[in-house]
């Protein structure tokens, strides 16, 4: 996926709620993951570029929420981190509610139709 797609999708679901959206996806085992992004969405591709996962976190503003749950969760769950290669990031206000973050992680996913699918939490309402 290119950067200027997501960044396109990421507007228009976050609007002025988004503060940045990485230029390059960052390469997992490679490249140092931002640090305080406390509200924000994730996307995870293979090494072909395809989008595997879309997923979100709220955290504590301040916090660096986001590459703590992609370091220290996702990277201790067996296929992603097999299959994660890299990682395109939509950093949030850190004032955004967790309806609020949820609600552009589900726009997201529903543009990109991850390969793991749509979030189980069904947050597509």
């Amino acid at each position: 996926m290119k950067a200027d797609t997501l960044a396109r999708i990421a507007a228009g679901a976050a609007g002025s709620d988004c503060q940045f959206v990485s230029e390059a996806p960052f390469v997992l085992g490679c490249d140092e993951l931002p640090t305080g992004v406390s509200a924000g969405v994730y996307v995870a591709e293979d090494r072909e570029g395809r989008v595997l996962y879309v997923g979100s976190v709220r955290r504590s503003p301040g916090s660096s929420a986001l590459r703590d749950r992609i370091e220290r969760e996702h990277s201790k769950e067996g296929h992603k981190a097999c299959d994660w290669d890299r990682v395109h990031v939509v950093a949030l206000n850190p004032e955004c509610s967790t309806e609020r973050v949820r609600q552009v992680e589900s726009i997201i996913a529903h543009e990109l139709k991850p390969a793991y699918g749509i979030h189980p939490g069904g947050w597509d309402k």
